[in-house]
């Protein structure tokens, strides 16, 4: 995406309640993305979660699609691009600068720091759509 787009409004979003964007986050999930799910890569993640491994998901994709998948596999952490909302109403952009190219990698460095890890000590999950 280029930044150009960074500021731009969608107003087809603003003023839905953040409720009902998870809503039907969580039912695409449910309907379309967890059918999909390769098993041996659930187990796989399974199976590094109770060896302790930390595991943290960097996207540029919008964190609130991104949540029910995350939450159903037990990712430690998710890096993702924000939706603004005020009084839980979408204000239709990102809050603060969207988790694209240097921004993501940005944001990983930081949560090393602040989570005190070696990097190598983290499993990176990425998609690209």
């Amino acid at each position: 995406m280029h930044e150009k787009h960074f500021n731009r409004k969608i107003p087809e979003l603003i003023g839905i309640k953040k409720e009902m964007l998870e809503e039907v986050a969580q039912e695409n999930f449910e309907r379309y993305i967890k059918p999909s799910l390769y098993p041996n890569a659930v187990t796989y993640i399974k199976k590094l979660k109770e060896e302790g491994k930390r595991i943290i998901v960097a996207s540029s994709s919008m964190e609130l699609v991104l949540k029910p998948l995350t939450d159903y596999l037990g990712i430690d952490d998710l890096i993702a691009t924000k939706i603004a909302f005020s009084d839980n109403l979408c204000q239709g952009c990102f809050a603060g600068t969207p988790a694209f190219r240097n921004e993501k990698k940005k944001l990983v460095l930081d949560l090393q720091k602040t989570t005190a890890s070696i990097l190598k000590n983290f499993l990176l999950l990425r998609q690209y759509s």
